[in-house]
């Protein structure tokens, strides 16, 4: 797990003038590294425990990470990045330092997908999500909100969807914060934004289902694209949740972005 943000002209330059080297793709990240390696090996392994500085977890559960980084850090992502694409900002440093944006993703992460997670070993998801929040703040990386926006429709499914899942089993389901990143997207991928400026929407599989031009035949209705299978699954038929991303959507049209998230905390933050 390390944030590589994508390789621009000016890393390029950076490594030029610092290192003298005249490197055509070095790969810019950030501080943080973490390495989960199943320790199932067909012959002696090499001692990677002993790497202490690449922070190397050796488990025979790899997927109880997994499941903890694709819905914490995937999913807070894509939850920031279409909202805040939105509001006009362009990095993911920027989006993450506007205070509400903040406040929504720790609702996020606190209220709706930790009860989902199964057990971590030697993992304090505290201390994980905290973190998390400390490497999205990362100026120095420049991490644009448009690399993190790309392929909205095949990260949802995998990263935000599952928490829903979950959640709608119970009797009381916490999705009022997933609806609002997924609402965001859907508004995100109709291609303007609020200022009525194209945005270029980089994904494949939407692109290959049509997204775009149902999102702008049926907008401000969400009930057509929820009920996409290759995206969404069952939760088109789900009831409180297509209803909850139709709030959304709606306010997201009346109001905008900034009123929307702030209308949105007050309502249901705990």
């Amino acid at each position: 797990d390390r944030i590589t943000p994508a390789t621009t002209d000016a890393d390029r330059d950076y490594v030029l003038n610092k290192c003298g080297i005249n490197d055509k793709w070095p790969v810019i990240t950030e501080p943080f590294i973490q390495w989960v390696i199943e320790d199932n090996f067909c012959n002696n392994r090499p001692p990677l425990e002993n790497l202490s500085s690449y922070n190397v977890i050796l488990t025979d559960n790899v997927e109880a990470y997994e499941c903890m980084k694709m819905r914490l850090l995937n999913a807070s992502h894509s939850a920031m990045c279409y909202l805040g694409y939105l509001m006009g900002y362009r990095y993911i440093h920027e989006i993450i330092l506007d205070q509400d944006i903040k406040e929504y993703i720790e609702y996020l992460m606190n209220d709706e997908v930790t009860s989902t997670l199964p057990p971590v070993p030697g993992i304090d998801l505290n201390l994980y999500k905290t973190t998390l929040i400390t490497r999205f703040s990362n100026s120095n990386i420049k991490d644009t909100a448009m690399r993190v926006c790309m392929d909205g429709a095949s990260k949802f499914s995998k990263y935000l969807n599952p928490t829903v899942v979950e959640q709608l089993k119970s009797d009381k389901p916490k999705i009022h914060f997933s609806s609002l990143a997924i609402g965001a997207w859907l508004r995100y991928i109709t291609g303007v934004d609020e200022q009525n400026r194209p945005i270029i929407i980089s994904d494949s599989l939407a692109d290959q289902l049509n997204l775009k031009e149902i999102a702008n035949k049926i907008k401000p209705n969400v009930k057509h694209l929820l009920a996409v299978k290759q995206v969404f699954g069952e939760l088109g038929t789900n009831e409180k949740f297509v209803d909850s991303v139709q709030q959304v959507v709606n306010l997201l049209y009346e109001n905008g972005s900034k009123a929307t998230l702030k209308q949105w905390l007050n309502m249901y933050k705990s």
